[in-house]
């Protein structure tokens, strides 16, 4: 149950990606590194926009949500820690969206093949021992390390290849400040509402938080132009 709520975040940016990978590769045919690089950042930071307020409002209020949903708080007790988990797993997931999808446009397709083995050989031992020592958490742990091996160690290979001169914007405007700056409200968020909260109140408090994050997301970004924005609504040929 954790997994499949965890697993819409991905399915979320695949519109940004479907709408942005045929411009790119386009792009990439005419050699305009200069658009390809725009494009790239508008895209990484309209990803970022889209999941992170879901993700961080999720992460924090997970046990509110599963209450919210199933009605069963004993349910929800034994899970929104998994859940938890697998959403920020799946948010990091989400945010390597983009810098593959320009590896696609440039036809390079053997860093993916490298990571992936690298990935299983390293991933099977580590979800075996993770799931003897911590159960569920441990398998959502695993996930969640998974993840953030592709975000420090692929986006700096990528990088040295590709867009040679972009890889801090990438960790910087792109993900890190929307991210800390979501986090920091989710945080908060999750500190002010008091534990017995009604489930109106609850629900009214998870609506806010993620209100709020989507606001200070679009803001942390550079508040991303109609172009950009369009691309949601498939009209990448406007850019």
């Amino acid at each position: 149950m954790a997994f499949s709520v965890a697993s819409v975040l991905v399915s979320l940016v695949s519109p940004v990606r479907s709408a942005l990978f045929p411009r790119l590769s386009q792009l990439v045919a005419g050699g305009g590194e200069a658009e390809i690089t725009e494009l790239y950042h508008k895209g990484c930071q309209l990803v970022s926009i889209i999941i992170l307020p879901i993700a961080v409002t999720l992460s924090f209020f997970s046990e509110e949500m599963l209450t919210l949903w199933v009605g069963d708080p004993i349910i929800a007790n034994n899970t929104h820690m998994i859940l938890s988990l697998l959403v920020v797993g799946s948010m990091i997931n989400g945010l390597m969206t983009l810098p593959y999808t320009l590896q696609l446009a440039y036809g390079w397709t053997k860093l993916t093949i490298y990571k992936n083995i690298i990935a299983i050989i390293l991933l099977v031992p580590l979800m075996i021992w993770m799931v003897q020592m911590y159960h569920g958490i441990g398998a959502a742990l695993a996930w969640v390390i998974l993840n953030l091996g592709y975000i420090i160690f692929e986006i700096p290979v990528m990088h040295q290849r590709l867009l040679k001169n972009e890889m801090g914007r990438w960790y910087g405007r792109d993900v890190f400040l929307p991210v800390l700056i979501v986090t920091t409200i989710g945080f908060v968020a999750r500190e002010i509402l008091p534990a017995d909260s009604s489930k109106p109140i609850m629900l009214l408090a998870i609506l806010f938080t993620c209100m709020l994050s989507f606001v200070a997301s679009a803001w942390a970004t550079g508040n991303l132009n109609r172009e950009a924005l369009s691309l949601l609504r498939g009209k990448n040929r406007t850019i």
